[in-house]
């Protein structure tokens, strides 16, 4: 509801403004009506007014003045001046102070009306039109992550930014790309309290105002323990926040740093850069700034080669296929095996753990609890003597994680399944198709058809059939429709194919199957 404060020296005049315009039917509710400039000053300075209705002549103080006093405590405020006096001077000036309306006395309540629905209307316009700029303010940071994300991960049209951002053009951006990876995020959560889970996620917050305050605002967080960065250069804060991290929180971060680039279409190359810096922690170790021209060749291959092997398991995990997990992890473990040292195969174990903690964070499971482990059952690897029994180790586990995976997936289809059969028989009389039924569980019907198949051993279109036969059949035995009535209430526009299908469903006509049923 608008706020309207009322002013006229005429109290009769008062009077019929109070009570003879339809306020509630406006929107409006009347917050006060006085009879002079100073009183309405009083209510003015007080309360906020969204509509001021003031006669132009009135002793000590005229509704001119009064307008230009209420708009500078109110700058939104709509005003409709009312005189009994047909002066252009006044009108002239009600003009200079942007006044919705200027109306004679004696009033019309139907004049004065449609002038208030104009202020209505422009008031919800101005509404809108704020509470636009507002949601645009708020909108442009995020929408700004947004195409930053997407221009790191190559899927933004750089030609095309503005509309990627959902309109909001994204700010130039020049320098260098820097991933921030909190390390052992995954062996340090185990066991802590929620206190301390708290303090360990606050650490990402903690980088953020450290970038905002070295003037760092282009950055987005790319996974629960990791944030990228757009760096002019590798500043000496960057060092600094890493030895803060370490004072503030129990942990350390590692930087990798990609390649410089000048147009926003190499951004997707220099973040690609920083997370193979950012791979070859497992060789330079952890809390560090790595730049990508300062790592070794051979180094940058051998965590390319295992991030490629790790790759291809995840997906034969994801797709359960033991043969093929079996054959990863022997190819997984030749790398470890070519390590040269028990230091190399531990660092190459802890990588092993941090991949496979990413890919089931981004399945939203968590290492410790699919398999309910601890932290402390993790030590027991340092204590292997052999890569081989390290190898047994991994298989077992990878093949267990592989099964709770599938039967987890199993569970979810049979459940969509059946929210399916459940929708589609609530709504038997409607000529649903497999397409409606996709758009309502947002899949492609491809997708809901081929699952159908699977989980029923029969397409969607012969479970439709049967439910409504089966539907079609009670009805003929239990209730006194008429044929034609139950075909139209099962979803037959057809009356001489739906006899058809129930005679081949149950060998005899409905018409048949009535008298047998008495």
């Amino acid at each position: 509801m608008y706020r309207a404060l009322l002013v006229d020296d005429e109290d009769l005049d008062l009077y019929g403004l109070t009570h003879f315009i339809p306020w509630d039917r406006l929107g409006i509710v009347v917050a006060a009506s006085v009879n002079s400039g100073y009183a309405a000053m009083s209510v003015l300075e007080h309360e906020q007014i969204d509509i001021l209705v003031t006669d132009i002549r009135m002793p000590n103080m005229t509704g001119l003045e009064l307008a230009r006093k209420a708009s500078a405590l109110w700058p939104n405020m709509q005003t409709i001046f009312v005189s009994g006096v047909q002066d252009f001077h006044y009108a002239k000036e009600a003009l200079t102070l942007n006044a919705a309306n200027y109306v004679l006395k004696p009033v019309d309540d139907d004049e004065l009306t449609r002038s208030l629905e104009r202020v209505v209307d422009a008031l919800n316009l101005s509404k809108e039109r704020d509470r636009m700029e507002t949601a645009y303010m708020q909108l442009a940071p995020m929408a700004h992550r947004q195409w930053l994300l997407e221009a790191l991960e190559g899927s933004a049209d750089v030609n095309d930014a503005g509309n990627e951002a959902g309109g909001v053009e994204p700010p130039m951006l020049n320098g260098r790309i820097a991933v921030v990876e909190i390390d052992d995020i995954a062996w340090k959560i185990a066991g802590l309290s929620e206190e301390e889970r708290s303090s360990l996620s606050d650490s990402i917050g903690y980088w953020v105002e450290r970038s905002k305050e070295a003037g760092c605002v282009h950055l987005c967080r790319i996974a629960p323990h990791r944030l990228a960065v757009v760096l002019e250069e590798a500043p000496a804060w960057l060092k600094l926040a890493i030895e803060g991290l370490g004072h503030a929180f129990p942990v350390t971060a590692t930087v990798g740093i990609g390649g410089s680039f000048e147009r926003l279409g190499d951004i997707g190359r220099s973040y690609r850069e920083a997370l193979k810096a950012l791979s070859c922690k497992w060789f330079e170790g952890k809390g560090r700034i790595i730049e990508i021209g300062n790592i070794r060749h051979m180094e940058l291959e051998n965590a390319h080669r295992i991030d490629i092997r790790l790759d291809a398991l995840f997906t034969a995990i994801t797709r359960h296929e033991p043969e093929r997990i079996r054959m990863e992890v022997d190819d997984l473990f030749g790398l470890a095996r070519r390590s040269g040292s028990k230091l190399a195969v531990n660092h190459f174990v802890a990588r092993v753990l941090i991949k496979l903690d990413d890919y089931l964070a981004g399945l939203n499971t968590d290492l410790f609890a699919l398999l309910d482990i601890d932290a402390e059952q993790l030590d027991e690897l340092n204590h292997y003597e052999t890569v081989e029994d390290l190898r047994t180790w991994f298989l077992e586990r990878f093949l267990t994680i592989a099964d709770l995976l599938n039967a987890r997936k199993q569970r979810k289809n049979r459940k969509l399944i059946e929210e399916v059969m459940a929708y589609v028989t609530e709504r038997i009389g409607e000529q649903l198709t497999l397409r409606d039924v996709g758009n309502h569980f947002s899949y492609s019907h491809n997708y809901i058809g081929q699952l159908f198949r699977e989980e029923t051993g029969s397409s969607f279109t012969d479970f439709v059939i049967q439910v409504r036969l089966e539907k079609a059949r009670d009805l003929l035995q239990h209730s006194n429709l008429k044929i034609y009535e139950i075909s139209e209430r099962v979803g037959y526009s057809n009356l001489t194919y739906f006899s058809k299908q129930f005679k081949e469903c149950y060998g005899v006509s409905p018409g048949e199957y009535r008298k047998q049923c008495g």
